[in-house]
């Protein structure tokens, strides 16, 4: 399996946001590999980026290398994020709009994009003052479609509904209450709770019902 990569719709709001960073605009023979230092990212991506691209192609240039949640396995920033390094910058600068590092901040706390217990020596303390502002944030929400696989959610779904059908049939309750949250856990996630609500009801699955029963059955037996 492919390793974790932020979802393509929060990379697409982030493209814009980081764009407003001056040193990405295009035209300023320092700013760019001024940017790449700050972020901790490689000089050699400077190769990669056309000194006459608007700042929205750099910005996507970017966001497409650090959007793999892979910690760097060597160097000074082994163990450490590229896009958490990326977006500390973002959080620091003057140019981004407040509301915009507001958003940046939450996804940092919600994708944990930026190591906060020890807190990194290298992240400003501005930005840790950011992120404590922050409030709990749903979990973390992933597109199958950025891990290659064929899969979609309906799938897994479907598989559980049929896992939980038939661990009530076979009176197998401590299964039933093992698959409830694997059922329900969709359900605080913003980007699919009201699709993984609308999936339960239309299996006709008497969820809690049976969770209900699961725990009646239990402690009879106690």
């Amino acid at each position: 399996m492919a390793p974790p990569r932020l979802p393509r719709v929060h990379i697409e709001r982030l493209i814009p946001v980081l764009a407003a960073v001056p040193d990405l605009a295009p035209g300023r023979a320092d700013g760019r590999p001024a940017f790449l230092q700050r972020a901790h990212l490689p000089d050699d991506l400077l190769h990669e980026l056309d000194p006459h691209a608007t700042a929205e192609t750099v910005a996507a240039r970017l966001l497409g290398y650090a959007a793999t949640l892979w910690p760097w396995s060597t160097g000074p920033r082994q163990g450490r994020l590229a896009l958490g390094d990326l977006l500390a910058v973002v959080l620091t600068e003057p140019a981004v709009a407040p509301a915009d590092k507001e958003w940046v901040a939450t996804l940092a706390v919600r994708y944990a994009l930026i190591a906060r217990a020890p807190p990194d020596p290298a992240i400003p303390p501005a930005v840790y003052a950011q992120l404590a502002q922050v409030p709990p944030q749903p979990p973390p929400y992933w597109d199958h479609r950025d891990f290659g696989m064929p899969s979609p959610p309906a799938d897994r779904r479907a598989g559980l509904y049929r896992a939980v059908q038939a661990a009530a049939a076979a009176g197998e309750w401590e299964r039933v209450l093992e698959l409830e949250p694997m059922i329900t856990g969709e359900f605080a996630i913003p980007e699919v709770a009201a699709e993984a609500q609308a999936a339960l009801a239309r299996s006709g699955i008497e969820l809690p019902a049976l969770v209900a029963r699961a725990r009646a059955e239990l402690e009879g037996r106690g």
